[in-house]
């Protein structure tokens, strides 16, 4: 693999650490802060809204720097940003800095995405995703099993997310030494602009990743805390569901990093990962929590695939198109968020979690829709 890709791997690595450190340490938070499920849902809400602002900002910023400045910009405001979360006292410190994290979030997820977009031959392209993508499935199943051993050790949510704070400051210092790399392909790509039609395809795939989204995250934000509170599981035995839902989440996705399926086409994949998902997160909920843990696998490919459709329907104006459709799918989780903190204290997060789970559904069928739309080849 080209020097890109690698920085692209290990950077969603820490990036899904320091993401997904935060669900297992979220009833800390609320209990320490006095917060409702309402309220407390702000602090994913905020930083989605402001991964949205940062993925949307890239495609100006590609105007005049390539995605090496992303990286490495990112990476500083992402430490610093996740320095003031952890040093927060009260409710607005803890906003305002969950929106300087969020907005690094968002920017450095397109710049992980056009990496590998830049250094992947087109026949690797798909591979080279999800492993892209098997990285953040790693570091989600080390986060609550870090969660556990900090705590352990007696360090609290504030100790863990200073000491975690590090790694994303590490990665732009690693990026700004790469600072005076150019990478014309997204230069080129950055000076041509989506016709109506190109937006209108670029706006249902990302009401697609969107639907498909508001599954995942409400599992990697809410599992453990559904878990100890509507199953009263205690803390250790909830992270460990946790890390076997992002167990099968990595799985899915290093198979699929190696196994190519190039009789399968992208459209294919989606819909039977959404499909699936669907089904298996509604078992979860009603059945035993054990079909989550399934649902994980299913899930697993859809991120990527999507990502690689991206590029595939978009071609050199791809990295327009990727920062609407990631930066789309950030927004969306806002209103996840604000309305699953309102569902539960209104009718409790299995409920709450049941319509994420009707979501997953909805990416299914967007995803026939928008195939049939496209007219393109069945496989």
């Amino acid at each position: 693999m080209s020097a890109l890709v690698w920085m692209a791997y290990v950077s969603l690595l820490v990036l899904g650490l320091v993401d997904n450190i935060r669900g297992p340490f979220f009833p800390e938070i609320l209990a320490e802060l006095n917060l409702t499920g309402t309220v407390g849902s702000l602090f994913f809400a905020v930083t989605s809204l402001m991964a949205f602002v940062g993925s949307w900002s890239c495609q100006f910023i590609l105007r005049s720097r390539n995605s090496m400045f992303i990286m490495w910009f990112a990476g500083f405001i992402f430490h610093l940003g996740f320095v003031a979360v952890a040093l927060a006292q009260g409710l607005f410190l803890l906003l305002l800095a969950c929106a300087f994290f969020g907005w690094a979030f968002g920017a450095w997820n397109v710049g992980q995405n056009l990496l590998v977009v830049e250094g992947a031959q087109d026949h690797l392209r798909r591979r080279l995703l999800n492993g892209l993508h098997s990285m953040y499935g790693a570091a989600a199943l080390l986060a609550p099993i870090l969660a556990s051993m900090f705590r352990w050790f007696g360090f609290d949510w504030r100790d863990t997310f200073l000491f975690l704070s590090v790694l994303p400051l590490l990665m732009g210092l690693w990026s700004f030494r790469w600072r005076g790399e150019t990478h014309a392909r997204v230069t080129s790509a950055t000076a041509l602009r989506l016709t109506p039609e190109e937006w209108r395809r670029c706006l249902a795939l990302a009401l697609v990743l969107s639907a498909y989204l508001w599954g995942e995250l409400s599992v990697t934000t809410r599992l453990t805390l559904w878990l100890r509170t509507d199953l009263d599981f205690s803390p250790d035995r909830a992270n460990f569901y946790q890390s076997m839902f992002f167990a099968g989440l990595l799985g899915g996705r290093i198979a699929l990093s190696f196994i190519a399926l190039q009789a399968v086409s992208n459209w294919v994949l989606l819909s039977l990962s959404g499909g699936l998902s669907a089904l298996f997160f509604h078992l979860g909920l009603s059945v035993s929590p054990e079909w989550i843990l399934v649902a994980g696998v299913t899930m697993a490919p859809f991120f990527p695939v999507a990502m690689d459709q991206v590029n595939e329907m978009f071609g050199a104006k791809s990295a327009q198109a990727l920062g609407f459709v990631i930066g789309f799918g950030s927004l969306s989780l806002v209103v996840m968020h604000l309305a699953v903190g309102a569902l539960t204290d209104w009718a409790g997060l299995t409920r709450a979690l049941q319509l994420c789970a009707f979501a997953q559904l909805a990416a299914c069928a967007g995803v026939l829709w928008l195939r049939r739309q496209t007219r393109l080849p069945q496989t």
